[in-house]
């Protein structure tokens, strides 16, 4: 497991092992600082932005040996996914604000790169990889300084084509949108009022059908799919106190799991 630490000189990485319960920092440099941006599917390599304050870099580092390698992508990029079909990746970079962002894909070691999406406009991210890997989900905000602007989320085909808006969606808040198990669904942060940041909601929308549910249930997390695909653990902020939920969809009904916790998700076998 993969944990990332807010420090006075940027975040650190730190991995756990969840058998021996023993824990490192993937570098023995503390001023190096490490942003987590995603898991190789095999679990056995981790993709993270080193030095950001310093010299920008995209590595991808072995979990067991520590063997880092420095990947031919550019310094500005901000979200990266891998695709859990053959381990290609899809990456989103930007130049500033005001001059848009771009959506590029290459295989694992970063070579054939290639673009996707141009958007001079607006700021593409928080991607996700349908479980087949043959579908993209992401986020899109306008290109500016507003904190918690409204957004949008579109669904494209893994190789840029068939880009299609399907629904308002909260941005600024670095929720990502989460596909189902059986990849037939995609639940995310929406707004009940587009323009009022504070009606924030967990929308669920079917994808082939474009059928949108919405739940009141106001996370302070993203949610996760249950791996049966039966419900959603979520996040709600309650007296300033974090409080872990799971909704089921068959009963419609929302149960309380833990006080005082956050962020749960699931190991193989369906615990949490």
């Amino acid at each position: 497991m993969a944990l990332e630490w807010q420090c006075v000189n940027g975040p650190l990485t730190q991995l756990v092992n969840v058998d021996s319960q023993k824990t490192s920092f993937l570098f023995d440099d503390p001023n190096l600082d490490s942003h987590f941006l995603a898991w190789n599917p095999e679990g056995d390599s981790l993709y993270l932005k080193i030095g950001a304050l310093t010299n920008p870099q995209i590595a991808r580092v072995q979990a067991g040996s520590r063997r880092t390698a420095i990947l031919p992508l550019s310094p500005n990029t901000y979200n990266l996914t891998v695709s859990p079909a053959d381990g290609g990746l899809l990456w989103a970079l930007t130049n500033g604000i005001g001059a848009g962002s771009q959506l590029w894909a290459s295989a694992a070691d970063g070579s054939n790169p290639h673009l996707l999406l141009s958007d001079a406009d607006n700021i593409l991210g928080l991607m996700r990889f349908s479980p087949d890997g043959k579908h993209i989900a992401a986020i899109r905000l306008p290109d500016g300084q507003s904190d918690l602007p409204p957004g949008a989320l579109w669904v494209a085909d893994s190789d840029g084509t068939n880009v299609h808006l399907t629904a308002g969606a909260d941005a600024g808040r670095g929720m990502f949108p989460v596909w189902s198990p059986d990849g037939e669904k995609i639940a995310y942060i929406g707004r009940t009022v587009p323009n009022d940041p504070s009606t924030i909601n967990i929308s669920v929308l079917t994808v082939f059908d474009l059928h949108l549910s919405i739940f009141n249930l106001q996370p302070s997390t993203a949610p996760v799919w249950s791996p049966d695909g039966s419900g959603l653990t979520f996040t709600r902020t309650s007296d300033g106190k974090m409080v872990l939920w799971f909704y089921e969809f068959s009963t419609g009904k929302t149960e309380k799991l833990f006080d005082d916790a956050c962020c749960a998700g699931w190991i193989s076998g369906g615990r949490k």
